[in-house]
C-alpha cells in the first residue's frame, strides 16, 4: 500500500512509470485461492491520499471476487481442454477400431492380431498408431 508514490523511494522504475501514467497512490491486494496467491489486484488513484479501512475492505472484496473468476476461468479452460482431448481420443479410437476391422476381414485374423499388426507397423515406421490406422482405413475405402 503506497499513499503517495511521489514520496517513496522504493521501486524507482515502477513509481516513475506509474506517475507518468497519472497515478499517485496504489494498493496491491493478493488474489488468494485455497491459501495460494494466484495474482494481485492493483488499485490506483490519481491523487495521493491515505487508504481508509473502507477502501481496503472494498479492495479485498474485489480481490476475492477476481480470484473466484480467475479460478472459474481456469477450471473452465481445463475442462474445455480435457473435453477436446477426450473427443480426439474417441475419434482416434474409432479409426483404430475401423482399421482393425479392415485387417480382420482382409487378413482373416482376430481382433488381438489386428491390433498387434497396427502396433508393429506403428513401431516399425516410427509413426503414430492413429496415422497407420487412418492409412489402412483410407486404403480400404479407395479399394487398396
Amino acid at each position: 500500500m503506497v499513499d503517495d508514490l511521489g514520496a517513496t523511494d522504493q521501486w524507482p522504475n515502477y513509481t516513475t512509470r506509474a506517475r507518468e501514467l497519472g497515478f499517485e497512490a496504489v494498493i496491491g491486494v493478493p488474489l488468494n485461492v485455497h491459501r495460494t496467491t494466484i495474482g494481485v489486484l492493483n488499485v490506483y488513484r490519481d491523487t495521493p491520499r491515505a487508504w481508509s479501512h473502507q477502501d481496503i475492505e472494498s479492495c479485498e472484496i474485489l480481490a476475492a471476487m477476481a480470484a473466484g473468476y480467475v479460478l472459474y476461468a481456469s477450471a473452465l479452460q481445463d475442462q474445455t481442454e480435457l473435453s477436446g482431448q477426450l473427443q480426439q481420443a474417441l475419434q482416434s479410437r474409432a479409426v483404430i477400431e475401423q482399421a482393425k476391422g479392415v485387417l480382420m476381414a482382409r487378413e482373416q485374423i482376430d481382433d488381438a492380431a489386428a491390433f498387434a499388426w497396427l502396433r508393429n507397423a506403428s513401431m516399425n515406421a516410427n509413426r503414430r498408431l492413429h496415422d497407420i490406422a487412418r492409412e489402412v482405413v483410407d486404403g480400404a475405402a479407395s479399394g487398396g
